[in-house]
């Protein structure tokens, strides 16, 4: 549906003269991510309007969107896939969040082994979305910066907005395990390859 929609998109900027012709795959693809980002954002809203926790659900859509695009990690094979993935952590994550209120050593865990891995492995360029050099110092010191904001926000929210530091606590935990998984696919097409 959305790359359906791009596409007559694009193809109008070009027929208008708002694009140059040769760009128009370009300009599709743009427009096929954003739509994409834009519906799954919306699906987590009414879920979370559905679920009564709205603002939890901004608190997530964000804290996991602004970290994740530094951080890499595993994407899934179809939109369906990355749609389903996402719900499924956005429910894990709240859910958690709600349990883990009042067991702030968990929460400080859960959010320092997050941090102490996306340190170390972040970013996780996706064969979608290669990283040159210069790219990847930048989201290593990115992602680096973010996660232990992160991790000093859910230090010092446990006194003022307990439920915040822990769904930002499961954000960074859950952020590293997909960077842990995509570790893994990696290692594993690389050793099918040489097969």
């Amino acid at each position: 549906m959305t790359h359906r929609l791009a596409g007559i998109l694009s193809d109008y900027l070009s027929r208008e003269q708002m694009i140059e012709k040769d760009e128009a795959d370009i300009y599709q693809y743009g427009l096929e991510i954003f739509m994409d980002g834009v519906l799954e954002t919306l699906l987590l809203v009414v879920l979370g309007i559905l679920w009564c926790r709205f603002w939890q659900s901004i608190c997530f859509i964000v804290s996991f969107t602004v970290l994740r695009s530094f951080t890499g990690g595993y994407h899934a094979a179809t939109k369906v896939r990355c749609a389903g993935a996402t719900v499924g952590l956005y429910i894990l994550n709240l859910t958690a969040a709600g349990e883990l209120n009042s067991h702030f050593t968990a929460v400080l865990l859960l959010a320092a082994v997050g941090t102490g891995i996306i340190w170390w492995l972040a970013p996780v360029p996706h064969a979608n979305k290669p990283l040159d050099g210069e790219q990847v110092v930048m989201n290593r010191k990115k992602s680096r910066f973010i996660s232990m904001c992160y991790l000093l926000g859910v230090f010092v929210s446990k006194s003022v907005l307990a439920e915040v530091g822990d769904i930002v606590a499961m954000t960074l935990f859950e952020t590293a395990i997909l960077i842990l998984i995509q570790k893994g696919v990696r290692k594993y097409e690389e050793s099918f390859k040489s097969c």
